[in-house]
């Protein structure tokens, strides 16, 4: 298919950029014996974190906690992971196994983008340029906000250059900048 015609059938060849990030990842760490990056104990920044999405009060949580000054980021990734514990999953696994799909989508956004102009091939040579950056690679497995940041600042990338495909874009478009602005202080920087 040439690059220039109408776009690939994107959602299809975006989950199994997906699922082959999430195996290849995993396939990764195997040979090094390193599954136990997904269960290591917290450093001091993922301790803040544990702290927030622990504490039972959302009110002490949210204003006394982040706004008070032990982790001054906005909330989008806290609500995510309080989200999660209210449902039975906290622990550092979850923690890193959230951060470990976070990757992986954003992995498969970058293949959508450069899909829009690239083969295949190309695409996937891209998106492993990602992957072998060591601050990616870093952040797939940290109990923090930044992968997150990544995932929504690359699809809000991609649904800025199909928004005039319709109102899903710009919808989708919506959605992730309002994650991009809730993650970190600076995702406004990334949205520019």
């Amino acid at each position: 298919m040439n690059p220039s015609q109408d776009d690939p059938p994107m959602a299809r060849e975006a989950l199994l950029v997906f699922v082959g990030a999430i195996c290849l990842i995993l396939i990764q760490l195997m040979p090094l014996r390193s599954m136990s990056m997904l269960a290591r104990p917290l450093w001091l920044d993922e301790c803040i974190t544990d702290l927030v999405v622990r504490e039972a009060s959302t009110s002490k949580a949210f204003v006394d906690l982040l706004a008070g000054g032990v982790d001054a980021n906005p909330p989008a990734y806290y609500v995510l992971m309080r989200g999660l514990a209210f449902v039975g999953l906290h622990s550092p696994t979850t923690y890193r196994v959230t951060a470990l799909i976070c990757i992986a989508g954003a992995l498969a956004g970058v293949y959508c983008i450069l899909r829009r102009t690239f083969d295949p091939f190309a695409a996937a040579v891209g998106v492993a340029g990602l992957w072998s950056i060591g601050i990616a690679v870093e952040h797939t497995f940290e109990a923090r906000f930044y992968s997150l940041l990544l995932l929504a600042t690359v699809w809000s990338a991609l649904f800025a250059a199909r928004v005039e495909h319709g109102w899903t874009m710009r919808l989708g478009l919506a959605l992730t900048a309002v994650v991009v602005c809730t993650t970190h202080w600076f995702g406004i920087v990334g949205l520019a």
